[in-house]
């Protein structure tokens, strides 16, 4: 579980940090960076971690990863969307 703070550069930069006295981490700082390339978005994502849980050496990370890319395409799909909320505001505020 992960409870903690949002920061963002709207269409920019999404940085996501836990508060260890509400996570499962000593620490989790994750960083989305977004740029316009060839007609799409460039997606570069990083993600530093330590959990408070047991990982398994050898075969935990490759675990973790796995998860994570799964969940990565959510993610998207949920910003995405936020993403196209907030043109349709600007566009409809902007007439």
């Amino acid at each position: 579980m992960r409870q903690g703070y949002v920061e963002f550069v709207v269409n920019r930069v999404l940085r996501a940090s836990a508060d260890p006295a509400h996570s499962d981490f000593e620490f989790s700082n994750e960083t989305w960076t977004f740029r316009e390339e060839e007609g799409g978005t460039h997606v570069r994502y990083e993600l530093h971690m330590d959990p408070k849980f047991w990982v398994p050496p050898g075969i935990g990370p490759y675990f973790i990863k796995r998860k994570l890319k799964r969940a990565s395409g959510d993610a998207l799909d949920r910003i995405e969307r936020v993403a196209q909320g907030l043109a349709s505001a600007d566009v409809a505020t902007s007439d």
